[in-house]
């Protein structure tokens, strides 16, 4: 409709070109659609309707609040001391060189993952196991007993094998 209404005007125009005194107001009121005033439209939104009406969720957020509460708490007007007593083992103080360190179960290559010396474990088991062994893997000596015990490694073993029923090894010297 738009467009013979465009081409009306168009020839509208043309026909009045071609007197000597055209009216102007007489051409506009010759388009039936065109008014001597200029108007505004509103355009319609670009939605798209439907027969029944839809709604679309909102996504939700559970909102995460944090209540927090000022509480006075009294101060205790002593604290509990506890005391160690000594045992049989005495635990020496942490060394900086690693090959001293406490040990567990595991296979150590002496002089590189641990010293030789007196070692002494506190396992409590009946089945403490331990080896010592030459680069060979020649047994040169081994345990099988109660949990508790020493092991003196010397410098020349090449390996020694600890079990986990041993407990925890504490170099002693």
């Amino acid at each position: 409709m738009q467009k013979t209404i465009i081409v009306l005007a168009l020839m509208c125009l043309a026909l009045a070109g071609c007197q000597t005194n055209p009216n102007p107001l007489a051409i506009l009121a010759a388009i039936p659609s065109v008014t001597p005033y200029p108007t505004y439209t509103v355009l319609p939104p670009l939605a798209t309707l439907t027969p029944y009406p839809t709604y679309t969720q909102i996504p939700t957020q559970t909102p995460f609040i944090v209540i927090v509460t000022a509480t006075s708490s009294p101060t205790p007007l002593s604290t509990a001391t506890f005391t160690m007593t000594p045992t049989k083992t005495q635990i020496p103080l942490p060394t900086s060189n690693p090959l001293l360190w406490e040990k567990g179960a595991g296979n150590y290559l002496v002089n590189v993952d641990i010293a030789p010396g007196i070692w002494r474990n506190n396992g409590t088991s009946d089945n403490c196991h331990w080896k010592r062994s030459t680069r060979n893997g020649d047994t040169i000596e081994n345990y099988l007993g109660k949990g508790g015990g020493t092991i003196n490694i010397a410098a020349s073993d090449y390996r020694v094998e600890l079990d986990w029923t041993c407990g925890i090894w504490i170099f002693v010297g």
